[in-house]
C-alpha cells in the first residue's frame, strides 16, 4: 500500500494533528479526535487535555463541540487511540453511528462495551478497527514515549505484545523538548540511528496542518511518508 501523508483522509490528518498538538503543547497523552457528518465534513475537534482535567479526553472535547443539528446516526468519530470506558459510554450517549480508531488500546480500550448489554446495543454504533498500519505504529510509538516519560509502566507488557516494533521505537525517542525544538533537519534525521521528530508547522498553523517529519531509516514500513 502506498503511504503518503496527503493520501490520508482529512479526518485522520486532523485527528493526528490534534494528538501531536496535545503531546507538544499540553504535555498530555498524544490523542486527537474529530467528528464528521454524513458527508465527511469535520464538525467538531478535540485534543487530549488531561494535564489540566482528568476527564478532558480527546473524545469528550470533540463531543462537547458537536452541533445540535448534526445527524448523529450518519456521523463518525475518528480518534487516534481506541476509546476508554468513559469515552465508550459517552459515545453511546452521543448516539453516533460510527467510531474509527487508528490504534487499539490493549489496556484501556473499551469499544467492546458498545455490545455489553441491551442498553448499549439499543443504538448501534459500528466499530471500525485500525486499517492504516503505518499510522497505527506511529500513534503507538508516540503513546509509548509519553507513557515511559510519565512513569506509566503498569500496562507496558500489553502494549509491547500488541505492537512490539512500535513499542521498542517509542522507548528510543529523545525527550519531547528536543522534538519541540525542531533543531534537526530532515537530512540529519536520515543519518540518525535514534531519530527524533520535529514540528514542521509554521507558527500559528492549525493542528490539522501541524505535521511531523522524521527518519525513514527505521523499523517501520515507511511511516514517515505518512507524517
Amino acid at each position: 500500500m502506498k503511504s503518503s501523508w496527503s493520501s490520508l483522509p482529512i479526518a485522520w490528518q486532523d485527528a493526528f494533528g490534534l494528538a501531536v498538538d496535545s503531546y507538544l503543547r499540553r504535555d498530555a497523552a498524544p490523542i486527537g479526535a474529530v467528528v464528521t457528518d454524513g458527508a465527511g465534513t469535520i464538525v467538531s475537534r478535540g485534543g487530549n487535555a488531561i494535564s489540566s482535567h482528568r476527564l478532558a479526553h480527546a473524545e469528550m472535547e470533540a463531543f462537547a463541540g458537536v452541533p445540535a443539528t448534526l445527524d448523529r446516526r450518519a456521523a463518525r468519530l475518528f480518534v487516534t487511540v481506541e476509546p476508554c470506558p468513559m469515552c465508550a459510554g459517552a459515545l453511546r450517549m452521543m448516539q453516533l453511528g460510527n467510531v474509527h480508531f487508528a490504534a487499539r488500546d490493549p489496556a484501556a480500550g473499551a469499544t467492546r462495551l458498545l455490545q455489553d448489554d441491551g442498553f448499549m446495543r439499543e443504538i448501534r454504533c459500528a466499530v471500525h478497527a485500525p486499517r492504516i498500519p503505518a499510522l497505527e505504529q506511529v500513534v503507538v510509538a508516540l503513546v509509548i514515549e509519553h507513557r515511559m516519560r510519565k512513569g506509566h509502566t503498569r500496562w507496558q507488557p500489553a502494549w509491547e505484545a500488541y505492537q512490539p516494533v512500535a513499542f521498542s521505537f517509542g522507548r528510543l525517542w529523545p525527550p519531547r523538548a528536543l522534538m519541540r525544538s525542531g533543531g534537526m533537519g530532515r537530512s540529519a534525521l536520515r543519518r540518525s540511528t535514534n531519530p527524533p521528530f520535529r514540528s514542521a508547522s509554521a507558527p500559528g498553523a492549525s493542528p490539522s496542518r501541524r505535521v511531523m517529519v522524521g527518519c525513514p531509516a527505521n523499523p517501520f514500513p515507511d511511516p514517515w511518508s505518512y507524517v
